[in-house]
């Protein structure tokens, strides 16, 4: 998949995104792809006031873009198809 993981920057969006990083069969992107959103969007608000909810969020996606598909197992609790059954 070349092409760009194009979600608008919000709270929402990044629980989406952090729901197809632990459930890469589901997701519409790659892991690279999710990375590089997570990247856009604490760009956009690193160094900003931001609601409390994006300010926890934050440090979350910082991690995911700088150390890519080994965070998944971290938070893979977030994940329904993690717990669901094969």
């Amino acid at each position: 998949m070349s092409r760009r993981a194009d979600l608008p920057l919000t709270l929402q969006s990044a629980v989406q995104m952090l729901e197809w990083g632990t459930c890469p069969e589901n997701a519409p992107c790659s892991h690279e792809q999710i990375a590089a959103w997570c990247h856009r969007f604490w760009h956009q608000y690193i160094e900003r006031d931001v609601p409390p909810e994006i300010g926890k969020i934050l440090p979350i996606l910082t991690d995911v873009e700088t150390r890519g598909t080994s965070i998944w197992s971290t938070i893979s609790h977030w994940s329904s198809c993690a717990s669901a059954p094969p």
